[in-house]
């Protein structure tokens, strides 16, 4: 993928976690910009095969969170059958609703953001708890290929 143009989906900017990164505040942070619709998703997707792009990150906020993630990841499995590299970032939370999307449309890379070693920090980073519960999702995944 190196070399390669990129086109980076922000498919919302909606979040389940409030890091003091993304969120100094600790509030709710929304840009504005609401979600990405299946349709513009694919239209997206579509358009930029036919200007030579072949590499594609889905991300956001939390691209889990979308009702539709199913649909977003499965345009974006099909764009990998043709001989584009895909991949997506999530914060794992909700990795049962990732592994049932990616299970049945593969992606190539499932990048998972953890930026704690244990509960307490997870907590302290996120203002959220769940570092076990994204262990267990990526463990799981990993079993699952």
């Amino acid at each position: 993928m190196l070399g390669k143009p990129l086109l980076t989906l922000v498919a919302s900017t909606h979040c389940n976690l409030r890091c003091h990164y993304c969120t100094p505040t600790g509030e709710a942070h929304d840009c504005g910009q609401g979600s990405l619709d299946s349709r513009r998703f694919r239209l997206a997707v579509e358009a930029a095969i036919r200007v030579g792009i072949r590499a594609f990150r889905l991300t956001g906020g939390e691209p889990t969170l979308l009702p539709q993630f199913a649909e977003l990841v499965r345009c974006l499995s099909e764009a990998r059958s043709a001989g584009s590299y895909v991949t997506m970032n999530t914060n794992g939370v909700l990795w049962e609703r990732l592994l049932e999307a990616v299970r049945e449309h593969p992606l190539d890379l499932v990048r998972v953001s953890l930026d704690a070693t244990s509960e307490p920090r997870f907590f302290a980073m996120t203002g959220r708890s769940g570092f076990e519960k994204v262990l267990r999702g990526i463990r799981e995944c990993l079993a699952q290929g």
